[in-house]
């Protein structure tokens, strides 16, 4: 960890591609809503957000089994207006919230940006995408000092990992302090990779959704792999890891 100490850079790391959070649009870490984050409550089934964004890709109609549809309605960025509203609205938090702000990542990065900036001022009042971006992941961001004052629980590490990934891709710097670059990489299992599945093996397995609006998380289960290592802890720590690398070059050269 000395290495990564030495190659830190001096100042506010500022870059071309980076930017830092609206701080003055956070929630307080103590608000309830924020340490929900800590409770494992989500607000979004992992079917919801999966249907969404297949419509972005155009594969939208795999989810549809009754009757034929046009192109129009499953083409790639057929965008509906209800999953537009489910994947922006407020409130939401932990992997319902990150999955926001991938919602917004792929449909800017597939080529809906024409649509979804259109959708954005509709629905805002005229703000822009970065507008909504900014409010997604001060909410984030949030949520991950909350998770760092707890003590980086093990059960929320795979969430923290995954919030400064998805937030890093969007520019996002504040989620790469040295502090918690350093405490990512003291997680990491002799093989390089992220998690251990003994102990996840060990949890018991969340309840089933009911139906009320908040719920826990049914994630699709986690895949083991050599090591006792966990496929989806490490990939989302090899994208906060990637993504605190591309920090540290831009801060440094660019």
């Amino acid at each position: 960890m000395g290495s990564w100490a030495k190659c830190w850079p001096k100042g506010s790391g500022r870059s071309l591609w980076s930017r830092a959070v609206n701080t003055s649009a956070q929630r307080d870490i103590f608000d309830p809503a924020s340490r929900r984050v800590l409770d494992e409550v989500e607000q979004l089934l992992e079917f919801q957000s999966d249907k969404c964004l297949a419509e972005e890709f155009g594969t939208s109609c795999l989810y549809r089994s009754e009757g034929r549809h046009s192109a129009e309605e499953c083409g790639r960025c057929s965008i509906s207006e209800e999953c537009w509203r489910r994947m922006t609205k407020p409130g939401y938090s932990g992997y319902s919230l990150t999955h926001q702000a991938f919602y917004i990542i792929i449909g800017l990065q597939t080529g809906c940006g024409e649509k979804v900036q259109l959708l954005t001022r509709r629905t805002t009042g005229g703000a822009s995408v970065r507008d909504l971006l900014d409010r997604i992941c001060a909410d984030v961001l949030t949520e991950a000092q909350v998770i760092a004052q707890a003590g980086f629980p093990q059960h929320r590490r795979d969430i923290f990992m995954e919030q400064g990934a998805l937030c890093g891709i969007a520019g996002y710097r504040d989620f790469f302090r040295r502090d918690w670059l350093e405490e990512v990489l003291s997680w990491q299992r002799e093989p390089g990779c992220f998690g251990d599945s003994e102990v996840y093996a060990r949890r018991r397995p969340l309840p089933s959704p009911g139906p009320s609006q908040a719920h826990a998380r049914v994630r699709r289960e986690e895949k083991a792999m050599p090591g006792r290592c966990l496929a989806h802890q490490s990939s989302v720590g090899l994208g906060y890891l990637s993504l605190c690398v591309r920090f540290l070059v831009s801060a440094v050269y660019l």
